[in-house]
């Protein structure tokens, strides 16, 4: 975006077509639309007006590294370029050896690894988890119903973690 028309242009597409999770909708529009960001390095941020900001949430590629760094860009492009996504119930090299890598620094005997695309997902996964085992343990020992309540204390978008009946 190198004009003030064309930054106009997408913001208005961004009040009119996007959802944005979290956002105060009367304010974006008062003040003309979202921030769009166009560039990053390490834990900073650019918007399309040349304001730097530090970025304190952090999002699914950046949470952990930051912005800007070309190895992890040039690693990922190898990948897509190789296979952007691989069937359910194949695998690929890499992911082999980054689960196998993340089972020798794990503790204990915690060495099998389930990947997910972030928090709400391994969240479900954890209940889901603990509820089968818990079902299982309590119908052993002739409990009709096992409940696993979680308030206050949400993360993502998934539902399953605040309230959890079998």
């Amino acid at each position: 975006m190198t004009t003030i028309g064309e930054v106009e242009s997408v913001r208005q597409a961004a009040l009119d077509h996007l959802w944005m999770h979290n956002a105060d909708w009367t304010t974006m529009a008062e003040e003309g639309g979202p921030p769009i960001m166009v560039s990053g390095e390490g834990v900073r941020v650019k918007d399309v007006e040349g304001n730097v900001w530090i970025d304190a949430h952090g999002g699914y590629a950046s949470v952990n590294a930051g912005y800007g760094h070309t190895a992890i860009a040039d690693a990922m492009l190898d990948q897509m370029q190789k296979l952007t996504y691989f069937p359910q119930g194949t695998t690929t090299a890499p992911l082999i050896r980054l689960v196998e890598k993340l089972g020798e620094l794990a503790p204990d005997n915690l060495e099998r690894v389930w990947p997910v695309s972030g928090g709400s997902e391994a969240n479900e996964t954890a209940v889901k988890s603990l509820s089968q085992a818990a079902w299982r343990q309590w119908a052993v020992q002739g409990n009709q119903q096992a409940r696993l309540v979680s308030r206050g204390n949400r993360r993502g978008d998934v539902d399953g973690c605040e309230f959890r009946t079998q």
